[in-house]
């Protein structure tokens, strides 16, 4: 009887293979939108706006940050959480959201009169106020799009084509009507439209999942502890994030904060384009650990294994190709940012293995608390830091703060979900050696295209970082497929298979 439960188990987890492939590919398709609207976008906008008109709006957009943090108050999380687990039943489903949506109106009106009294209270926020005030809009529009339903129900293929509808729309609206440095007020209405105007459409959309009322006699109580424990977990994360650019801000110029935030930015999409491999998986992985533990810490570790197979050869390519990338997407103006976004790829590294962590990990076995202890010691480091370091080093601070928060909390959220990883090793001795090699096959041919190919305008140097990133690509698998990577191998033998079959 053991025996036929667990064929079931690993016939659902086929099964599961199949749905999360392709919630995979939709969301990296959504992603890779999101990265060519900005790559299209960013080059245009940065010449435009300049430095310091750059710098304005990436300051605002770290205070209104905060305040989505304040206005969501955890729930994202929470509900995707308890929602995976009780999705097949209508009547729990909607009595949850029901509840998750009041009291995400409530604290968004919190957010708006704490905001509104800051502005009022800060010369330099107040000078930004009015692109605050257009990009605040998004505490709104994401309380009542409750976009978290559609993550629960893994609705990706409706998530990516609204999304990607409106970023070709704000492309468009950005190419006809940000002309000068001056239209920074009209970038942000764009930017906040292509990233959360689809909410407006969301309340229609979700009722085929469940039915939504506004509760204002219910007892939220017992949704208290959980909620602000993520959402302390999620603000000291986002200070550890985002204090770096908010110090700069009070410490440099305009100029200085928008050269970082441009080496930011880059990190950035590159790091939640690689992170769409570990979220896309969270209403899975928390289904399947209420179905069957072993299935569960199995698949654990496969992603474990594909984002370390990922991530260690990016950050090495985009190291050495570092300042042809910055001159590519913004130009000679943002060069001096080059060696920060160098020290960023560092922690590309420790935040993406932290995420999964917290995502596939803590959360999903209710030890979020575990992630609020390893976010506020990180972000309480990177603020002392930060103030040491941002007067002296200025940018490169900003980066070295950063890497060491994003560190400190790998190491301390593995520490606690090592009741998780004592069932298995995450990487063999073996399949990390190979990996290794494979990254110094990487330096090395980065290393030559960049020596032996010029870099002339923007054409020439995209030509070099392509053919480098083809190569190096080719090289890299070859090496682990060489050394016999678990990893190489597994690809080779799907792809394989998959050319019998067709």
């Amino acid at each position: 009887m053991r025996d036929e439960r667990m064929k079931d188990g690993y016939d659902d987890m086929s099964g599961a293979k199949k749905s999360v492939k392709l919630n995979t590919l939709l969301n990296a398709v959504r992603q890779s939108s999101a990265l060519i609207f900005q790559l299209i976008t960013f080059p245009y906008v940065s010449r435009v706006l300049g430095s310091s008109e750059y710098g304005r709006y990436s300051f605002s957009f770290t205070i209104v940050s905060y305040f989505l943090l304040l206005s969501t108050f955890g729930i994202n999380t929470y509900a995707v959480r308890e929602g995976a687990r009780i999705r097949d039943d209508r009547e729990g489903i909607s009595s949850l959201a029901s509840d998750l949506l009041s009291i995400n109106l409530m604290t968004t009106a919190a957010a708006y009169i704490i905001l509104g009294v800051l502005i009022f209270c800060n010369a330099k926020i107040r000078d930004c106020s009015v692109l605050i005030a257009i990009q605040s809009v998004s505490l709104l529009l994401t309380a009542i799009g409750v976009d978290w339903i559609n993550i629960i129900y893994e609705d990706y293929l409706y998530i990516a084509l609204r999304y990607i509808a409106l970023q070709v729309l704000s492309l468009i609206c950005i190419l006809f009507l940000v002309k000068t440095p001056g239209d920074t007020a009209i970038y942000c209405f764009l930017l906040m439209l292509a990233s959360f105007g689809g909410n407006l459409v969301n309340l229609a959309y979700v009722r085929r999942y469940v039915r939504l009322k506004i509760r204002i006699k219910s007892d939220f109580c017992h949704y208290m502890k959980p909620l602000a424990i993520l959402f302390v977990n999620s603000l000291a994360t986002t200070v550890y994030v985002n204090s770096d650019i908010t110090m700069l801000g009070f410490y440099c110029s305009n100029e200085t904060v928008g050269v970082y935030s441009f080496a930011s930015k880059l990190y950035n999409m590159l790091k939640q384009f690689i992170n769409s491999i570990v979220t896309v998986t969270v209403p899975r992985l928390a289904y399947l650990k209420g179905q069957n533990d072993e299935i569960y810490r199995t698949y654990i570790k496969k992603i474990m294994n594909y984002l370390i197979f990922l991530t260690f050869p990016i950050a090495v390519g985009f190291t050495i190709f570092s300042d042809s990338v910055i001159y590519i997407v913004g130009g000679t103006e943002y060069l001096s940012g080059t060696f920060s976004f160098r020290i960023l790829m560092l922690a590309l590294i420790f935040a993406l293995l932290a995420s999964v962590f917290t995502n596939g990990m803590l959360i999903i076995n209710r030890q979020e608390k575990y992630c609020l202890i390893a976010t506020l010691v990180s972000a309480v480091l990177n603020v002392v830091l930060n103030i040491f370091l941002i007067p002296k080093l200025g940018m490169a601070g900003a980066a070295v703060t950063t890497v060491i928060a994003e560190m400190v909390n790998l190491m301390i959220q593995s520490h606690f979900a090592k009741d998780t990883l004592k069932a298995f090793r995450i990487i063999s001795k073996k399949d990390f050696i190979t990996l290794l090699g494979g990254c110094c096959m990487v330096a090395a041919i980065c290393k030559m295209v960049n020596y032996f190919m010029e870099s002339g305008g923007v054409c020439m140097t995209l030509g070099k970082v392509l053919v480098g990133c083809v190569l190096s690509a080719i090289g890299y698998y070859l090496i682990l497929f060489l050394f016999k990577n678990d990893i190489a191998i597994e690809i080779y033998q799907k792809v394989k298979l998959r050319n019998r079959k067709g």
